[in-house]
């Protein structure tokens, strides 16, 4: 099929471009808008030739071969990184060593204290300016780190990292196996081939994997009914970094999941409390004034007058509006994936590494996985 080969041809684009050009450069993602559309149109054929190549049993055996020659290479890999001499480390892993000494050795309030980072931020309102240097997450990541770093210092990044990447793959393959060995074999595949985006965070220890961890388990268990639980995780999510867990607390709002975020904000609420008491402007000013007002990072919105820029950002919100509220899907993963897609592209600073929230439910999206199977096996009895 003619659009079939136009698919693949872009996704390879979009891989080589990433890869080898000039990743830093955020045009490169509006790629992904002619991907999902060519692959929203063939939606039936893929579907189609998935389920005849997943009734070759020859083809099942070498897919099977492939992913346990690719788990021990990833697994080898992360281990690898965790044992060899540390070399370069993202500024993330600097600030969360300081504040994580500042929480449990000198027993004081991290945000009140200014801590090293390789750009901090620099805010200009009515002509005076102000740098955010220092702690700018919400405090779970400290607490979860802190055994980690304790035991390997900025390494113990990487040690926490691998626990989180390899906790979303296990509930990938939780999810996937149900549907069938070939949806789990080349789900699985997918998730551990796609090493590029995750170099940086296992190389220099961001913070992403644990978010992204926490944002599937919620949405996994809201889609059984599991609202209040759902609810407690999200929330973590949200203590541990403000995105994805805003972005998800948005969409589910949107779709009358209501439990689930009042929930998750008692959550968060109670993680913030004891950084608060004494000194709720600090927390305030740290966790989220400087992301309200922090200026224009690496995203498309950069390159055009600012005079466009809100209405754009506008757009953007009524899209991410639009297709969390659309009825008529072509997935049932729709309503997460592509408003999150619009945000990270149209946001005012996006980085690579926030794509990792995104491979999980990229894969149930493109394999087509339904998020109700129980509801619809029922209707369907």
């Amino acid at each position: 099929m003619i659009e079939m080969k136009y698919t693949i041809a872009l996704i390879s684009l979009f891989l080589i471009y990433h890869k080898t050009i000039d990743a830093l450069n955020p045009w490169w993602r509006l790629l992904i808008f002619p991907i999902l559309a060519l692959i929203v149109h063939n939606r039936t054929q893929i579907d189609d030739e998935l389920k005849k190549l997943f009734s070759r049993p020859k083809l099942i055996k070498n897919l099977t071969i492939i992913l346990v020659l690719l788990f021990s290479f990833r697994m080898g890999k992360s281990i690898y990184n965790i044992a060899r001499p540390l070399k370069a480390i993202e500024d993330i892993s600097v600030v969360h060593e300081q504040a994580i000494d500042y929480l449990f050795v000198k027993k004081e309030n991290p945000y009140n204290h200014i801590l090293f980072e390789l750009a901090p931020i620099t805010i200009v309102r009515n002509g005076v300016s102000d740098t955010y240097s220092g702690f700018i997450y919400t405090p779970l990541g400290i607490i979860y780190y802190a055994p980690f770093v304790h035991w390997l210092g900025r390494k113990g990044m990487y040690l926490g990292n691998f626990f989180a990447y390899w906790g979303v793959f296990i509930l990938l393959v939780l999810t996937l196996k149900r549907y069938g060995q070939g949806y789990f074999l080349l789900g699985s595949l997918f998730f551990l081939s796609i090493d590029y985006v995750f170099t940086k965070s296992f190389n220099r220890g961001t913070n992403d994997f644990v978010p992204a961890f926490l944002m599937l388990l919620a949405i996994l268990l809201s889609d059984k009914n599991k609202r209040s639980l759902s609810g407690i995780v999200l929330g973590l999510c949200l203590g541990f970094k403000q995105y994805p867990g805003a972005i998800l607390s948005f969409i589910f709002f949107l779709n009358k999941k209501f439990r689930v975020v009042i929930i998750s904000s008692f959550v968060l609420a109670a993680v913030l409390l004891p950084f608060a008491i004494n000194n709720f402007k600090t927390l305030y000013r740290q966790i989220f004034e400087v992301f309200l007002f922090a200026p224009i990072g690496n995203t498309i919105l950069k390159d055009f007058p600012e005079f466009t820029r809100w209405p754009i950002s506008l757009a953007a919100i009524i899209f991410m509006i639009y297709f969390s509220l659309r009825k008529k899907c072509s997935t049932d993963w729709d309503k997460i994936l592509i408003p999150f897609i619009i945000f990270i592209v149209f946001t005012k600073s996006s980085f690579t590494t926030y794509f990792i929230c995104l491979f999980p439910i990229s894969i149930f999206w493109f394999l087509n996985i339904p998020r109700h199977r129980d509801e619809k096996s029922l209707k369907q009895s």
